[in-house]
């Protein structure tokens, strides 16, 4: 059995979420490794891996391990080279358009959630992240466990959604193809 690269987990306080330290994403992981960082993805949801230095293929090949990789239908903000991927950013081209797409943030939203089969997650990867002149983060993306959120209700709340079922159609979004 291959020995694993050793890396430090450090689950958040937060009812989601983990940073792993010690895994260099740029190189290939043995499978060891990967099934311990997919088991902490399983139970934490959502992994940080600081400090990474990646290019698409590092990213894509990555992603690939943990299942299929969807498009995204907003294929003008494809990453050049890289249809798979998403560019998301609020920086202005030369003649004033998006060089990404620069609302990904403004709602709260799970990708491709509208979709028949939605994928099992998302990876992102900040390239450029604005910080003020203290060196904080001017932006944030956060994250919600709507499994926690549910266990937080009372008894009888949680009774009376027993059952029920709700449909997310993509509706005005017209970059929707597929949806139900």
């Amino acid at each position: 059995m291959p020995s694993a690269t050793p890396f430090v987990m450090c689950p958040s306080d937060a009812p989601l979420g983990a940073a792993i330290h010690g895994v260099d994403l740029s190189q290939p992981l043995d499978e060891v490794t990967f099934r311990a960082i997919e088991d902490a993805y399983n139970t934490h949801t959502v992994l940080v891996f600081r400090q990474q230095r990646l290019q698409p293929e590092h990213v894509l090949h990555f992603a690939r391990r943990l299942g299929p990789v969807e498009m995204s239908p907003r294929t003008q903000f494809a990453l050049p080279g890289s249809p798979e991927m998403l560019l998301l950013s609020n920086i202005l081209d030369t003649q004033g358009r998006p060089i990404g797409n620069a609302d990904a943030g403004l709602t709260w939203h799970t990708d491709l959630s509208y979709t028949t089969t939605p994928p099992r997650g998302s990876l992102l990867y900040a390239v450029e992240v604005p910080v003020n002149a203290q060196g904080d983060t001017l932006s944030d993306t956060l994250f919600v466990s709507t499994a926690a959120a549910y266990d937080a209700l009372p008894a009888a709340r949680q009774q009376r959604l027993q059952g029920l079922r709700a449909m997310h159609r993509a509706g005005a979004k017209q970059y929707a193809p597929g949806s139900d």
